[in-house]
């Protein structure tokens, strides 16, 4: 899929709403520890190898969940793991990462797919 800058994360914004609609947990796992924090912006994807689920992305009568994960820098064996909920009932007809420091690395393709009744 591609990276961003090692060490960096990428916000998941929906619709264009850069707004405190969105209430998050962010887990990260970093050798023999790990830690829990929760915010009320967007959920964080990490830098290598990231993926985004959004299930109910049509629906017009629910808020949404986020869920989304990776490795947080090159060459380790850290994980990353966000969840979070978008208060809107909008259908999202956009989704925007947006980065947190530089830009997406050389190279870097992103894949949307829609899926049918998820």
């Amino acid at each position: 899929m591609g990276s961003s800058p090692s060490g960096t994360a990428s916000l998941v914004r929906l619709n264009g709403d850069s707004g405190l609609n969105y209430y998050s947990q962010e887990f990260v796992a970093a050798g023999a520890g790990f830690g829990v924090s929760a915010s009320n912006t967007t959920a964080a994807v990490a830098g290598q190898h990231p993926w985004v689920l959004i299930p109910n992305y049509t629906s017009t009568v629910m808020h949404k969940c986020i869920v989304a994960g990776g490795i947080p820098a090159a060459n380790n064996y850290d994980v990353s793991r966000s969840a979070a909920v978008w208060a809107n009932t909008a259908a999202v007809t956009s989704v925007t990462l947006v980065q947190s420091a530089g830009n997406w690395d050389v190279g870097t393709r992103m894949t949307l797919y829609g899926i049918a009744g998820v």
